[in-house]
């Protein structure tokens, strides 16, 4: 049996892993001292493990959230988790795997740029044209990755309902894994102060949400009813972005054509139909202040209604942590019963990178993939936030699988430019929903152009 021992230096941006018999916690400064023991015969403990030598190559992954799966020498299951994992992925691969965080693709187009790749680079939907434009990833479909083995449909590896739904130019570039510290998004949940509704009349959503009643007309019914309590310092709800609510059920103001052209779709009835939804709701006693002050008048018992956004809600657990009761709902679905997909922001996936060495970055990424995707992560979510069983089920049931990625995350500039054409029109003005539609179908197709230019 072959050892050998590494010095491994952790600035705050760096971490190399090699395999180890041991873990040792961080001196000052931050340095791991690591004996690696390479046994004769590699260790495999997942199914897609096949046992290769790439002679100590380093393989690479940077992503801005890589710090989540750095060993920082702490005493937990996930440190544990994450110190047995790289030791096995070395000794079956031999390889060296380096963790990098990045601040985003910016920060290291200069080096993709000088041929320095990772094997895999971690970005936000908003970076992947301009890293496939450039050519420093890979699509999915890519006939070199297939031979290697790669297969982005399978859920073992990849949280696969929404890494499929991410696509430009109608083409898959990323995949998603659902580990411990990186939960997929559920997209936008409503959270609701039981008191205030049972004020108003209602004392168990929950069941409008179970047996389909749960519409946007029965909620313009409960806002108008909650606008009807006598208290001035009451607000019926708080959205964390407009945006959000226009977006459900995949009805955006723009779509973009799987040559990768975007176009407007305002004459959509759909779209219609949510920015109606959208005005009615501010026309109430809407909140309108900045979203951390909405967050914490919510929280003091004046504001019946929280639109936000899974991610936020988990960075924000006192919003469950009241002093009053509160209960987790999807967003309201259309009229004629049909669920309401919730919006998806904040997408970030793994990309692979057109490196020349795609038989060590798969092999690899599939190892890693496979000891980190939890197929339990919506149990993991609910658990964070001590959901109990009937909220939980109401998330499986009725927000999960109706979620739906960000398109318009691809572009952000089209983002703005839909805030700026269209939502602030539809809040401020009081003209119809179809006359701002069609004045501001004119101002975007004229603010898409530069996105289309190639």
């Amino acid at each position: 049996m072959r050892r050998s021992s590494a010095w491994l230096v952790i600035p705050s941006v760096l971490l190399m892993l090699l395999a180890s018999a041991c873990k040792m916690k961080p001196l000052d400064p931050p340095v791991f001292t690591i004996s690696t023991s390479l046994p004769e015969t590699a260790v495999t403990t997942v199914p897609w493990d096949e046992p290769k030598d790439f002679q100590r190559a380093l393989w690479r992954l940077w992503a801005p959230w890589a710090y989540d799966y750095l060993p920082k020498g702490e005493d937990t299951a996930w440190e544990d988790h994450l110190w047995t994992a790289y030791q096995e992925i070395s000794q079956t691969y031999n390889v060296i795997v380096q963790l990098k965080k990045i601040s985003g693709l910016e920060s290291v187009l200069p080096k993709l740029a000088a041929g320095e790749v990772p094997d895999v680079l971690g970005l936000s939907a908003s970076e992947i044209p301009l890293a496939a434009k450039n050519g420093f990833i890979l699509p999915l479909d890519h006939v070199d990755l297939a031979v290697t083995g790669f297969n982005p449909a399978d859920d073992r590896l990849w949280h696969q309902g929404l890494s499929e739904q991410m696509r430009w130019k109608g083409r898959q570039w990323s995949v998603q894994v659902a580990s411990e510290v990186d939960l997929p998004c559920l997209g936008t949940l409503l959270v609701y102060n039981r008191d205030i509704t049972a004020a108003a009349g209602v004392t168990q959503l929950e069941n409008l949400v179970e047996t389909g009643k749960w519409t946007r007309n029965y909620y313009r019914q409960l806002s108008n009813a909650v606008s009807r309590l006598p208290s001035d310092s009451l607000w019926v709800e708080a959205a964390e972005t407009p945006f959000s609510i226009l977006a459900m059920n995949g009805h955006l103001p723009v779509i973009q054509t799987s040559t990768g052209q975007w176009h407007t779709q305002f004459m959509d009835m759909q779209s219609v139909l949510l920015a109606d939804f959208l005005r009615d709701m501010h026309r109430s006693k809407h909140f309108t202040g900045a979203f951390d002050e909405a967050v914490r008048q919510f929280t003091e018992g004046n504001i019946a209604i929280l639109w936000i956004s899974s991610h936020t809600l988990l960075s924000h657990p006192e919003i469950l942590q009241t002093s009053f009761p509160t209960g987790v709902l999807p967003p309201p679905q259309t009229n004629d019963s049909t669920a309401s997909f919730s919006l998806a922001t904040g997408y970030k996936g793994y990309c692979i990178t057109n490196n020349g060495q795609l038989e060590k970055t798969v092999a690899v990424f599939n190892a890693w993939a496979g000891r980190m995707n939890r197929s339990d992560w919506l149990e993991i979510y609910g658990n964070s936030l001590s959901l109990n069983k009937r909220q939980l089920n109401i998330l499986k049931n009725h927000v999960s699988p109706y979620r739906i990625a960000n398109g318009t995350e691809v572009e952000p500039g089209i983002a703005r430019a839909i805030q700026t054409y269209y939502i602030t029109r539809l809040l401020k003005s009081e003209g119809t929903t179809w006359n701002i539609s069609i004045e501001a179908n004119k101002s975007l197709s004229w603010a898409l152009r530069p996105f289309n230019a190639e």
